[in-house]
């Protein structure tokens, strides 16, 4: 995914140094698997997860059985399960498309 934002940062100026203005999109490098394992029921993650998720600007949250079909050419995935979140948008913001950039701005602000 990171080709995707070096494209869009490349291409549209707007949207080049929008990480300062919205507080950043992560780590550059993916966070190491802990040591140690936490052990705890199903509904205890869910649960946890989906506060975690809620509590961080998320509008909606779900754990679904992940689809062989859905990575992108080149990548694997090996656990069986997906975290999905949904983060809702300016509507007529994201129909404005390209020319005037304000779709692009209105996903990499969300």
């Amino acid at each position: 995914m990171r080709w995707m934002l070096k494209k869009i940062t490349s291409e549209v100026s707007e949207v080049d140094m929008l990480h300062e203005k919205v507080g950043g999109r992560g780590a550059d490098e993916p966070v190491a698997v802990a040591s140690d394992r936490t052990e705890h029921t199903a509904e205890n993650w869910l649960r946890g997860v989906k506060n975690f998720a809620l509590d961080h600007q998320t509008d909606s949250v779900g754990i679904a059985r992940f689809g062989r079909d859905w990575p992108f050419e080149g990548y694997e995935m090996t656990s069986p399960w997906v975290v999905v979140l949904a983060v809702a948008m300016d509507q007529p913001r994201l129909a404005e498309v390209w020319p005037e950039h304000g779709s692009v701005i209105e996903v990499m602000a969300q």
